[in-house]
């Protein structure tokens, strides 16, 4: 009588990543919700963390603040996913400054060729929100801001090249940030404006 040998589980297939053409057809067809909390990450669906009431006023601060600046010709989106072009990756950042505006993108994801700064406000996710620079580096995106609710700072990293920021610069609370455009300085933050009361 035959038997079967059970499958070794090396033997199984690979699972194939899913890319961004994909992610955006299943967020189309109602597969993934567009309330739902997750975005494509690396092939993967991942959860986004819900944020507290801190990095809500933080973001929002320094939406407002950034709008103040920003030249004709670009917006900034708050939480809303855009396509990486060296990854099958949305990342949502907590914002971005883009070229043009929202109305360019009414199918599909703007991509990171679009971005000119991007900005995450981190409390308990400073560590990843570091890792994650190689990532916006690799994508050429010019400048990347961590707001740093804990340290009550802002770390500016810019000049991407070969996959790393060459550059990176810490503004305290008291310090004014220069918000660059493109390679062209549009303004000056008070970084305690972007920060949520102490």
């Amino acid at each position: 009588m035959p038997t079967t040998a059970p499958v070794s589980p090396s033997a199984e297939p690979p699972m194939q990543p899913i890319t961004v053409a994909m992610f955006r057809e299943m967020v189309r067809s109602g597969i993934v919700g567009e309330k739902e909390p997750v975005y494509l990450w690396k092939g993967r669906l991942a959860r986004r963390k819900a944020p507290n009431r801190p990095h809500s006023i933080a973001v929002d601060r320094s939406r407002r603040a950034l709008e103040s600046v920003i030249p004709p010709g670009f917006h900034a989106q708050q939480g809303q996913a855009v396509a990486m072009r060296t990854e099958h990756s949305t990342p949502e950042p907590d914002l971005a400054v883009l070229r043009g505006r929202p109305d360019d993108f009414p199918n599909d994801f703007p991509t990171t060729a679009d971005l000119s700064l991007v900005v995450e406000v981190a409390d308990s996710s400073i560590a990843p929100d570091r890792d994650q620079a190689g990532d916006f580096a690799r994508e050429g995106i010019p400048a990347y801001w961590i707001v740093d609710l804990k340290g009550r700072r802002i770390e500016a990293h810019d000049s991407p090249d070969h996959g790393t920021y060459q550059r990176t610069s810490t503004f305290s609370e008291s310090n004014d940030i220069p918000v660059v455009i493109d390679g062209r300085e549009v303004g000056r933050l008070r970084v305690l404006d972007l920060l949520p009361p102490r």
